[in-house]
């Protein structure tokens, strides 16, 4: 097989002319650089060339006249056609704005007393027979609509019988009973005219029970910002019972931990329908405060008496039981008055008092507290 030579490329020289530059290969000289450039001045002995256009021939078939033939110094050089001249048309759709037109209907019109057509339904309204006396009955009924009283928790209940006896004689059969774990009945009247009649008969029998504050007796507790902790308290109830309510209980908030007191105050009023007018105060005793709701408590209340949780001991009618030896007797009575490591849990029977925050009965109820209320959110 013949292999071919390889040649070299050929490389082109291009003759320069001395002084010349050339702007690609190479650079001007140091005089090229400092002499300045020095102006053309043109040649009149060389002709310019003109350019001449070709002509073009128009037939016949497409000839014009030649007072409509326009013709054009630019390339290329045809005739352009006279621009058409525009003519206005009215515009003949009819407006709507003129009355005589609404006044026609243009629609079918139906006849309903046609006597070929259908018989046509009757339909009568059933909420004809309503009267305004009716409605303002109803409207009475519900405004004067008696509130629920709270539930009663019975506990030790092992005979069913004898308790709805005596719920029959008090209420008839205006209440409503359900059966709980660890031998407890809950039971709620309709109707809070007969709670306290069916309170005092149970304290009379001695039952075990509890039970809660009745909504229309609570009263509305506010927190007041802004007033000095050394502040009168009695002068603060006067100053509030100016603004139009009545006070029931003030005083001083302090921190947990060491004690200290703050600039704040619950103001406890008797229930009213002006209460929540409070809010609008801002100057109390010439000094600019703020009342706000108080904020929601996250401890679930214990029994001071029973060592329950979920209940106050105000509204507690059990048998009181030691918060710190298990005894069945209140801690006034307790032989234990001084710190001792021998104590004793009614809940869980553990080596801690009953109101031990870290019990495993108490974390348990703080669990289901908590999922409850993420729950209803």
């Amino acid at each position: 097989m013949a292999y071919m030579q390889r040649q070299e490329p050929m490389q082109h020289t291009r003759p320069e002319a001395e002084g010349s530059f050339d702007h690609s290969h190479q650079k001007p000289s140091v005089m090229q650089q400092t002499q300045p450039p020095q102006p053309r001045t043109p040649n009149h002995n060389q002709k310019q060339q003109v350019r001449s256009l070709p002509q073009y021939t128009v037939s016949s078939d497409h000839a014009q006249p030649m007072e409509h033939q326009q013709y054009t110094s630019t390339f290329p050089a045809l005739p352009t056609t006279p621009e058409p001249h525009w003519q206005k048309v009215a515009y003949k759709k009819r407006p709507r704005d003129i009355p005589e037109i609404h006044a026609q209907n243009n629609k079918q019109i139906k006849l309903h007393d046609y006597w070929l057509n259908p018989p046509t339904p009757q339909t009568a309204n059933r909420f004809v027979a309503l009267t305004d006396d009716d409605q303002d009955e109803g409207g009475e009924k519900a405004t004067n609509k008696s509130p629920k009283s709270p539930p009663i928790f019975v506990a030790g209940v092992n005979n069913i019988k004898s308790l709805k006896e005596l719920l029959v004689t008090v209420f008839g059969e205006d209440f409503e009973l359900k059966a709980l774990n660890g031998n407890q009945v809950k039971f709620q009247p309709k109707f809070a005219d007969k709670y306290r009649t069916i309170i005092k008969a149970l304290i009379e029998k001695h039952t075990e029970f509890h039970t809660y504050q009745p909504k229309e007796e609570r009263c509305f507790r506010t927190l007041l910002r802004g007033m000095h902790y050394s502040t009168d308290v009695e002068g603060i109830k006067s100053a509030i019972q100016h603004h139009g309510n009545t006070v029931i209980n003030v005083y001083n908030i302090k921190q947990q931990r060491i004690n200290m007191p703050l600039s704040l105050f619950f103001v406890d009023l008797k229930p009213n329908e002006n209460n929540k007018d409070i809010y609008l105060t801002e100057i109390l005793n010439c000094t600019k405060v703020r009342f706000e709701p108080p904020r929601p408590k996250r401890n679930i209340p214990q029994c001071g008496k029973w060592q329950r949780h979920g209940h106050n001991q105000a509204y507690c009618f059990h048998s009181p039981r030691c918060v710190k030896c298990a005894g069945n007797h209140s801690i006034k009575h307790c032989a234990r008055k001084k710190e001792s490591d021998n104590v004793k849990c009614v809940l869980c029977n553990g080596n801690h008092p009953a109101n031990y925050k870290r019990c495993t009965v108490y974390k348990e109820i703080q669990k289901t507290n908590l999922s409850t209320t993420e729950k209803q959110t």
